[in-house]
């Protein structure tokens, strides 16, 4: 959930969540996902991580649906299932954004990566180009200090792209809105707000670490 990707301890601070376990020698069984849910009211949970990512309890022999649960390897929660082809395997390397790319805008992007997580470094590319839209950018399973998301223009100048919002009220009133997402870089982009009254471009929301903003414009 938002606000706690990044994991402050008494001995350290802006930990992913693998360090937190060898920091604190606990949670050894634990998994930080998105469970990527049915619904808000129907949770049967779709996520890739917790398939097959749960310890056997001999006395649990069944999910909360009365289906038998698997014996060696279940799943982490009360449902048993079987991870869809579409939510699997996690990015990595290099994708594209815009006409022609691999995503036609920025939301479907960061929807793709909550969805299937990160296993190395993401670096979204967006195409030379101006994108009306705003985006809440949620934590992203797998991204670390090590292997970050990073927002970029493709071609290294700001100049190409213009990421712009007009926002009416103070409900919308941010380009992106980080909801506790971390190890984030946004680089060499431009970010225009179109409404004077409404002018915020970042919108920072529970605990936000190890962001980075690198050669942007912000008008």
């Amino acid at each position: 959930p938002p606000g706690l990707h990044s994991c402050p301890t008494r001995r350290s601070s802006g930990l992913d969540f693998n360090r937190l376990k060898a920091v604190s020698q606990d949670n050894a069984h634990s998994v930080f996902a998105y469970p990527y849910f049915v619904s808000d009211t129907d949770l049967h949970a779709r996520s890739a991580w917790l398939d097959r990512a749960g310890t056997p309890v001999s006395y649990v022999m069944e999910d909360i649906d009365g289906e038998s649960r698997t014996v060696s390897r279940p799943d982490i929660g009360a449902d048993e299932f079987t991870a869809s082809f579409a939510v699997r395997p996690p990015l990595s390397g290099t994708k594209t954004i815009g006409d022609d790319g691999d995503y036609a805008n920025l939301n479907d992007a960061i929807r793709e990566a909550q969805i299937k997580g990160i296993s190395d470094t993401l670096r979204l590319k967006l195409l030379s180009g101006t994108y009306n839209e705003q985006c809440i950018i949620p934590p992203i399973t797998g991204s670390s200090s090590i292997h970050p998301l990073i927002l970029e223009s493709s071609t290294g100048r700001a100049e190409d792209v213009h990421i712009q919002h007009d926002a009416q009220a103070w409900e919308d009133n941010y380009i992106l809105k980080l909801e506790g997402s971390s190890f984030l870089r946004i680089q060499n982009l431009t970010f225009d707000a179109l409404n004077a009254h409404h002018c915020n471009i970042l919108q920072l929301r529970g605990m936000v670490d190890s962001l980075y903003v690198l050669s942007c414009e912000f008008n």
